[in-house]
Parts: C-alpha cells; structure tokens; sequence
C-alpha cells in the first residue's frame, strides 16, 4: 500500500496546484516523429482549434504522481539521516533477506525515480533531492536493469540488493556533502524571489483593479515533427508572446496585466498557460474576447491549439472553475495563480541552458513586478 506523504499544512497549497499542474501527464516519455508524411499527417488530424479538457481521471492519476514526488522528498531525508550500515534490507541467518521500514519506502518511490531518469527529461529541472535521487539511480547502473519496479523487493536476490543499498550509500554520501546544500541554498533563494515577485506582480494587479477579469488559457501547437526540445520550446516562447503583444494592440487599455508559464505538455510538446487581465469591458464583451481567442491564437499559428482553463469545473489553481469563480475576488484568483505558476516551480520547472526563462510577467502591462512599492 502507498506510503502517504508527510506534507504540512502550509506546504497544501502546493500540493493542490501540482496535482492539477501534472494532470495530463506532462511528465511522461517525451517522443519524437520521425517522418514528413508523420508530421503532415498530426497537422491534418488536429485541426481543431480547442485543445482536449482535462478529465477527472487525469486529476486522479496526477495526485498520484503528486504524492510520489512529496514521498520522494522524504525518502531522500530518511536516507541522509539514516546512521545504519545498511538501508533497505536485513539478512537472517538463514541468508534471506527482509525490508525494513526504509525498505517500504524505497519500494513505492522506485517507480517514480526510475521514470524521472529517462534521458528525455532533460529538459526538466527539479528540486535537488529529486536530482539526486536520479542521479544515484543512474550512477549504480540500476536505470540498465530491466525490471519492473512496482514488483515486491521482498524477495530480491543478493546482486540485487547491494545494487539497492549502494543507491542508498550514494543519496548519503552526496545530501551530507557541502556541495548539495550549497545547491539546496541557491535552489530555495531562486525560487523564492521567484514566487515573490509573481504574488507581488499580481497584487499590484488586484488593487489597480479590484472589478478586474482573469482569463486563464493554454496555448498548444499540434504535436508532429522531429524538432527537438530546444526548437519547440523557443517556438512556442515566441509565439505565445506574439499572440500577447498582438492581444495588446486589439484591446488596448482593456488589457492590464499578462503573465505566462511555458510547460510540458502532454505528448511530445509545450504548452504556455497564459493568465490575462482585463479591466473594463462589459460581461458581454469579455465573452466575446474569450471566444476570439482560439482563432487569435491560430492566426499567430497555423497549427496553435488553446485550451480555456476557467472550464475545468474542479481546478482551484489551474483555473478558477465554475464552482469557485462566482464567490472568488480577483486577489484570491490571482494569489491562486502565482502558486500554480510560480511556486510549484520549487518541485520541477522547464529549464534548458541558454533558452529564455519559463515565467515571463508583464509582457505588455506597465506594472514592475519587480517594483517593491
């Protein structure tokens, strides 16, 4: 049975918006086309210009990876603290071998460490304990095992086991060292002024204009082609930007603040979760502008797919459904959207060297985010 995480009360919110932000599976294998025809074909197969909803199920099956992730965590703070001689096993006398309560852990997070060390995530950068998990998974050759590692590990064999314990010796060896908690420091300091500087972007925007509307969107591009992460994601950087400058000279003054995550996407893409303000147009034309997005967005790309994420009835911090929008004020949507944005960023965020950052605020807005006043 699944070992629950120990996640605090203040850590909650976090939890709540990575679920929601891994629904859709954006951590699966990232694969590539091979062939033109394959790519001319995805064109013509995904046409349409909405992008898929989010199913329940894909929320459920999110928490899930959710909570592997926050187990991983504690996994890896039990192995640095731990002063036994061997983690994960005890032999008897008769030379078989048991697992001990470090043992249960390893057994349910095995599966998670073994999916994030793929070598298609390179893309993908996470909280340094989960690095470091991924990294000794790979160093004791166990990523070169073909095994299925949701099977029990009661009965592992001896050859096995030491590959397991020398996984355990490995996690200690570096989390004790100076290097990881010089990394762990630098890791906490960029992503908490990260977080600042979006909730205070935000709260600007909240008190300028209190009577203002959140739209909150997904732009895809339909999958297909063999280009590869670098060249998708500074493509879909340009464009998500071409698509906000272009929203700007549409609606002018309406059109007060603007931010936008670039993610995984489920399959082989990105997608940028866009979160726009507007300030004084009637319900009506806020309809409308919502409806003219899709096609906006398609004009920019010929291939460009959006996704209205305000529609998921059970998002909190994706989107704010339908169940919360009536009773909910812009300050609490927009606080909701700095975590989902910014925060869960500390567990793991798109990063490739020398591409543009994955948050970019206020694009067009005349707000500093950076501006302490």
């Amino acid at each position: 049975m699944p070992l629950t995480p120990r996640v605090t009360p203040a850590k909650q919110p976090l939890r709540i918006a990575l679920s929601e932000r891994l629904a859709h599976n954006p951590l699966q294998a990232f694969t590539l086309l091979r062939a033109g025809w394959q790519h001319a074909h995805a064109l013509m197969t995904q046409e349409q210009m909405l992008a898929p909803q989010i199913e329940p199920d894909d929320l459920r099956q999110a928490e899930v990876q959710t909570d592997q992730l926050f187990a991983l965590l504690d996994f890896v703070r039990q192995c640095t603290k731990s002063i036994d001689r061997t983690f994960f096993f005890r032999r008897s006398s008769s030379g078989a071998f048991s697992l001990k309560p470090l043992g249960r852990s390893l057994q349910h997070v095995l599966p998670a460490v073994s999916a994030l060390s793929r070598p298609d995530r390179r893309d993908l950068a996470f909280a340094p304990s989960i690095e470091t998990a991924c990294r000794a998974f790979t160093h004791v050759g166990l990523h070169q095992l073909w095994i299925d590692w949701s099977q029990d590990l009661q009965s592992s064999a001896a050859p096995l086991v030491t590959l397991l314990e020398n996984f355990g010796d490995h996690i200690r060896d570096h989390q004790r060292s100076t290097s990881a908690g010089r990394a762990q420091a630098l890791h906490d300091e960029i992503h908490r002024t990260r977080f600042q500087n979006t909730k205070r972007y935000f709260a600007k925007l909240a008190r300028a204009y209190p009577t203002g509307y959140l739209a909150r969107v997904e732009l895809e591009l339909a999958s297909g082609g063999a280009a590869d992460h670098q060249t998708r994601f500074l493509h879909l950087h340009r464009s998500s930007r071409d698509l906000i400058r272009r929203l700007k000279l549409v609606y002018g003054e309406a059109m007060v603040g603007d931010a936008r995550l670039i993610d995984r996407a489920s399959g082989n893409g990105y997608q940028a979760h866009v979160a726009l303000v507007f300030d004084g147009p009637s319900h009506k034309e806020l309809r409308d502008i919502e409806q003219a997005l899709p096609g906006l967005w398609r004009e920019v790309v010929p291939n460009g797919r959006l996704r209205d994420a305000n529609t998921m009835p059970n998002f909190q911090y994706r989107g704010t459904g339908a169940e919360y929008r009536d009773y909910e004020s812009l300050s609490s949507q927009l606080g909701k959207a700095a975590v989902y944005m910014a925060r869960t960023g500390e567990m793991f965020r798109v990063h490739l060297d020398g591409a543009h950052t994955d948050l970019v605020l206020a694009e067009v807005s005349d707000i500093d985010p950076k501006c302490k006043n």
